[in-house]
């Protein structure tokens, strides 16, 4: 846990999803309450992470619209639950003119690898941990993660954190990189100049970070939003020399698409 200054936190987002609401002509705004204080006392790193995995969901579901986030200043008088006491909180509510969810399967999508309804993955994508993480790491930071939903009504998910996390650091979980095998460095005279990369994934925030990448090394990147569209472009490119396939994916999935692509 360090100081955050709210200020950050809306600049993250903005760098983050500004580029993904243009690409689906969606309205985004951030709107932060003046009452806010300039800085909370949490762990930054899990605070993006939580809320990049929110507003990730919100953009994807939805087609039409508009999707917003409103940080605020909230108080509870008493005790909320077993995990958040009274005290000041800051609220990170994320609304969307999404889909929506059922009432009754509102429960079942912090589940690992749950969706409310079982086509949506043929038409948006699959699902999978974030949603499950998201929760437990607001719990670990001492607040929680709520949902309103309605079928075609759109979603809000709202994230509490405290304003001044008290928990004893040694509570939060880390995921530990021991063991991991370290690589060889790259010989002096490699050279990716000229290679032709073709993308395959459907968040756009990993086509930009993926790209970037590849880029800075005179690599062409092509990218396709989906398994049938990655097919379509291999068919038009034969020089491509590499793909990085995303499996769970809207139309075809990345599992599906390496199937046809064996074929040819």
């Amino acid at each position: 846990p360090r100081d955050v200054r709210i200020a950050e936190v809306y600049d993250y987002l903005e760098q983050a999803f500004r580029p993904v609401a243009h690409h689906k002509l969606l309205d985004f705004n951030i709107d932060v309450d003046p009452r806010l204080p300039k800085q909370m006392y949490t762990d930054s790193n899990r605070l993006n992470q939580i809320l990049k995995n929110l507003l990730s969901n919100a953009f994807k579901f939805t087609e039409q619209g508009n999707v917003v986030m409103k940080i605020s200043l909230v108080e509870f008088e008493k005790p909320v639950n077993d995990i958040m006491g009274s005290g000041q909180y800051v609220s990170f509510c994320v609304v969307d003119t999404g889909i929506g969810i059922p009432k009754d399967k509102q429960k079942l999508i912090f589940e690992a690898f749950q969706q409310a309804d079982g086509t949506t993955s043929r038409k948006y994508g699959g699902t999978g941990l974030g949603l499950t993480i998201s929760r437990e790491i607001a719990r670990l930071l001492g607040g929680t993660i709520e949902v309103e939903s309605a079928p075609n009504r759109g979603s809000k998910f709202t994230l509490y954190l405290p304003l001044a996390f008290s928990g004893a650091e040694s509570t939060v979980k880390r995921t530990g990189v021991e063991g991991l095998q370290e690589l060889p460095p790259l010989p002096a005279n490699a050279n990716f100049s000229g290679r032709k990369i073709l993308v395959v994934d459907d968040d756009m925030r990993n086509v930009y970070a993926i790209s970037s990448v590849l880029e800075a090394s005179q690599m062409t990147v092509l990218f396709a939003e989906n398994g049938l569209l990655a097919i379509d472009i291999l068919e038009k490119n034969e020089n491509i020399d590499l793909v990085l396939m995303d499996t769970m994916m809207p139309e075809m999935d990345g599992l599906s698409a390496t199937r046809e692509i064996r074929k040819n």
